[in-house]
C-alpha cells in the first residue's frame, strides 16, 4: 500500500474545480448544498487509497463514497483548510483518489467529481508532472556539480508551481555557476533518464548509502514502505508526486537564477 497521505478538497456546486491540501487522516472532498441520500453516519475507511501514486497516467476513476460528514463536525484545524468552507458544507470521504492534494511543492489537481467517478484535467496534470520531474532534474545536476564545491551544502526542499518552480539548497552558490548548472540540466535532459517508481524500507536507504533522506517513519503505517522516484543514472528522492516517464519528457528546462539569503541559495527554473 502507498504512504496514507490527505487530500482535502473544496467543491461547489457551481464549480467542478478540486482545491487538494495535504492534512494527517482522509481524503475527502467539501460539497456545498444538500447531502441528498448520502449516508451520513457509515464507518470511516482507515485510509483512502491514492491511485495517483501507482498509476500517474490514470485520468478518470470510479469509486466509492465512504462517508459523507458535515463540514461543522470537523475539527478546527481541518475546517481552517477550506478556505470557502461553510456550515452549510460537508465533506465527503472516498475509497480511492486519483487527485494530487497540494503537498510536496506540487499545486492540486483540477477536475471534477460526479456521480459517475472523478475525472481530472489531464493536461494540467501533465504540465504538474513535468515541473517535479524538472525540479529533480535540476536538484540533481546541482548536487552532482557542487555538493563537493560548496561548505555545509545540501539539498532542503523545492516548489514545482509553474509561477515560482525553484530548488532550495543549504549552502551559498555564486551566480558564476549558473551556466554549468543549465549545462548539467540540458544533458540530464537530452539523456533521456527513465524515471521510475519504488517503494523503499529504512533499509533500502541505508543500503543505497542514502541514509540522511529517510523520511519520518509516521508518515506511514508501520510494515508500509516510503515512495521513492528515481532518476536513473541521477538521483533518488523520496517523493509523492506525479512525473512523466523520461526525462526528455520535461522539456527545455531554463534555469532563470540564483538567488541567496541566510546561507541558502534558491535556483529557479521555467518549462516552455
Amino acid at each position: 500500500m502507498p504512504p496514507s497521505y490527505t487530500g482535502f478538497a473544496y467543491q461547489s456546486l457551481r464549480s467542478s474545480d478540486l482545491d487538494f491540501l495535504y492534512t494527517q487522516n482522509l481524503p475527502r472532498c467539501m460539497i456545498r448544498g444538500s447531502t441528498r441520500s448520502f449516508n451520513t453516519s457509515m464507518t470511516l475507511p482507515t485510509r483512502t487509497f491514492l491511485a495517483f501514486q501507482r498509476d500517474g497516467k490514470l485520468s478518470t476513476l470510479q469509486t466509492r463514497v465512504v462517508a459523507v460528514q458535515p463540514y461543522g463536525s470537523l475539527e478546527q484545524n481541518n475546517q481552517d483548510l477550506f478556505k470557502q468552507g461553510t456550515q452549510h458544507d460537508y465533506v465527503v470521504i472516498t475509497e480511492q483518489t486519483i487527485f494530487h492534494p497540494q503537498g510536496g511543492g506540487q499545486p492540486s489537481d483540477v477536475g471534477k467529481m460526479t456521480d459517475e467517478g472523478g475525472e481530472i484535467d489531464l493536461e494540467l496534470r501533465l504540465l504538474y508532472s513535468r515541473y517535479h520531474t524538472a525540479g529533480h532534474v535540476l536538484g540533481s545536476a546541482v548536487n552532482h556539480l557542487l555538493k563537493d564545491k560548496i561548505e555545509d551544502f545540501d539539498e532542503l526542499k523545492a516548489s514545482h508551481f509553474p509561477d515560482s518552480a525553484s530548488c532550495e539548497f543549504q549552502g551559498l552558490i555564486e551566480g558564476k555557476w549558473k551556466d554549468a548548472i543549465q549545462k548539467k540540466v540540458d544533458e540530464f535532459i537530452a539523456a533521456k533518464m527513465p524515471v521510475e517508481i519504488d517503494w523503499w524500507d529504512e533499509q533500502d536507504f541505508r543500503d543505497n548509502g542514502l541514509e540522511r533522506l529517510t523520511p519520518d517513519a509516521s508518515f506511514v503505517a508501520p510494515g508500509e514502505k516510503f515512495r521513492v522516484v528515481k532518476i536513473v543514472g541521477a538521483e533518488v528522492y523520496p517523493c509523492g508526486g506525479t512525473h512523466v516517464d523520461t526525462t526528455d519528457l520535461c522539456g527545455e528546462t531554463k534555469v532563470k537564477k540564483i538567488s541567496r539569503s541566510k546561507g541558502k541559495s534558491k535556483v529557479s527554473y521555467l518549462l516552455p
